[in-house]
C-alpha cells in the first residue's frame, strides 16, 4: 500500500522506519528539518559551540522501553548522569534540593526541622500519588488530590506546587485544573527512589544525532521536508495530497503525525471526516517559550545550589531551567519563559512549542480517537494520543498503529 506520513517529528520518524519493508511510504514534513520536539539547536558563545536540546532531552531506560530499544535497534549511544533538581524562591531566596544526597556530599539544610517534615509529607504524597495511578479515575483534577491529601497549607504552598508546576510551567489557576493521574504518573515515573539523584540518559550530540540515525535508517522511505500541505481531498480508493510546491501525492492510508490541531485542519475539506475532526478538536493545547541562553539571573543565586534542573518560584508561577557542566568558560542555560518578560541576555535560541493540556477531557478524546483509529484509512500518531505527554508515549503510538498497518513488520519485531 502507499503510506502517506504527513508530520516528521518522532512519530512519523518511528512509524515511518516500522512501515518501510512492508509498505510503499512517504514523509511529509512542512518544516525544513526533521524531529519535532527533538530540537537541538547551536549556542555560539565566546569560545566555543554547544549543543542543547531545547526540546526533549533526557530520560530514563526502564521507563522510555520502547524509546530505548529504538535507540538500540539504531544503534545511537547513550551517557547516564545523575539527575538533580534545585527548587528555589525568587523573593526570599529559600532553597530546596531534591534529593538531599548529591554527588559531592548531602545538602545538610534538607534536614533542618522544617525541611525534614516536607520530606516527610512528600514521601507520604507520592504513597498517595502512586495508588492514584494504579487508579482507572483519569477525572479527578490534581487541584482536587492534593486538597483530599492530608498536608500542611504551608508544604503546598512552599514546596509541593513550586514543585510540581515545574514541569510544566504554566499559572498555578490552570495547573490545578491538570489531570492528577497525569501529573502524578510523570512524578512516579521520574522521581528519585531514595536519598539519592536518579541516574537518567541523554544522546551524546543531542537528539538531533538519533534523528540523524532514524533518517538514515529510512533507505526505503521517500522524505520531503518544507512541503507545507495545502489541500487533501479523497480520490476514488485514496487520497490526493497537495503540497505548496505544487505537486500532488496519492496515497491509500494517511498517518497524521501532526498535532491534534494541525490534523483537525489538514482534514477540513476532507468529505467524511467530520467525526474524527469533532474528536480532535476536543484536545487542548498551551504553549511553552524556551529560550537558550546564558544569562545567569534565572538559576539559583548561590552556584553551589545549581542543579540539572533548577525550579525558579515567581509570583505564582514556576519557571524551570535545565544546565549541565560544558566544558567552556561560559555557562549554558535552557529556560522555560515568560513571552512577555524580557529576554535572558545573551540570547543564543528561542523555540515555542505546543504542548497538548492534559485533564479529563484529555483521555476521553483518547478513547473516542482509538475507536477511530484506521476508519477510512485515516491514522493518528503523537504523545497526545497514548496516555501521557511524553516522548515514549510518541513512540508508543508509532507502534499501536504498525501493528494494524504491518504487524509482520521486521523493525516491529524489535521494539515489542
Amino acid at each position: 500500500m502507499r503510506i502517506g506520513v504527513i508530520g516528521g517529528g518522532s512519530a512519523g520518524l518511528t512509524a515511518a522506519w516500522l512501515l518501510q519493508d512492508d509498505h510503499e511510504v512517504t514523509i511529509i514534513e512542512r518544516q525544513n528539518r526533521l524531529g519535532g520536539h527533538a530540537h537541538t539547536v547551536e549556542a555560539k558563545h565566546e569560545d566555543a559551540t554547544t549543543l542543547v536540546d531545547s526540546g526533549f532531552e533526557f530520560f530514563i531506560e526502564d521507563v522510555y522501553p520502547g524509546f530505548s530499544r529504538l535507540l538500540d535497534a539504531l544503534k545511537v549511544p547513550r551517557r547516564s548522569f545523575p539527575m538533580t533538581l534545585t527548587l528555589y524562591f525568587e523573593d526570599s531566596g529559600a532553597v530546596h534540593m531534591v534529593p538531599p544526597k548529591r554527588p559531592d556530599g548531602f545538602f545538610w539544610p534538607a534536614f533542618a526541622p522544617r525541611s525534614l517534615s516536607y520530606l516527610l509529607q512528600f514521601a507520604y504524597f507520592l504513597r498517595s500519588g502512586a495508588r492514584m495511578v494504579e487508579s482507572p479515575d483519569r477525572s479527578m483534577t490534581i487541584g482536587d488530590f492534593v486538597a483530599h491529601c492530608r498536608l500542611s497549607r504551608r508544604f503546598r504552598d512552599e514546596f509541593l506546587y513550586p514543585f510540581m508546576i515545574g514541569g510544566w510551567c504554566i499559572p498555578i489557576e490552570e495547573f490545578r485544573r491538570m489531570s492528577a493521574y497525569c501529573v502524578l504518573k510523570y512524578i512516579e515515573l521520574h522521581r528519585p527512589r531514595g536519598l539519592a539523584p536518579r541516574i537518567f540518559s541523554e544522546i551524546p550530540g543531542g537528539t538531533a544525532a538519533y534523528v540523524a540515525a532514524l533518517r538514515n535508517a529510512l533507505s526505503r522511505v521517500f522524505v520531503q521536508t518544507g512541503a507545507e500541505v495545502r489541500r487533501i481531498r479523497r480520490t476514488g480508493g485514496g487520497f490526493a495530497v497537495e503540497h505548496a510546491g505544487g505537486g500532488q501525492l496519492e496515497f491509500d492510508h494517511l498517518v497524521f503525525a501532526t498535532n491534534a490541531a494541525e490534523a483537525s485542519s489538514l482534514l477540513e475539506r476532507v468529505e467524511g471526516a467530520e467525526a474524527v475532526r469533532a474528536v480532535l478538536g476536543q484536545f487542548r493545547y498551551f504553549q511553552t517559550w524556551i529560550a537558550v541562553h546564558g544569562d545567569r539571573r534565572l538559576m539559583p543565586r548561590d552556584t553551589g545550589h545549581w542543579s540539572v534542573f533548577n525550579i525558579r518560584w515567581c509570583k505564582y508561577r514556576s519557571m524551570s531551567t535545565v544546565w549541565k557542566q560544558q566544558r567552556t568558560s561560559l555557562p549554558v542555560f535552557k529556560s522555560w519563559v515568560d513571552r512577555d518578560a524580557p529576554p535572558p541576555e545573551p540570547l543564543y535560541h528561542f523555540t515555542r512549542y505546543h504542548h497538548p493540556f492534559v485533564d479529563a477531557a484529555h483521555f476521553e478524546a483518547q478513547q473516542r480517537l482509538a475507536a477511530l483509529q484506521g476508519r477510512q484509512n485515516l491514522w493518528f500518531a503523537g504523545a497526545y494520543t497514548d496516555d501521557i505527554d511524553c516522548h515514549e508515549n510518541a513512540v508508543q503510538s508509532a507502534i499501536r498503529l504498525v501493528r494494524q498497518l504491518a504487524p509482520a513488520s521486521r523493525n516491529l519485531a524489535r521494539l515489542v
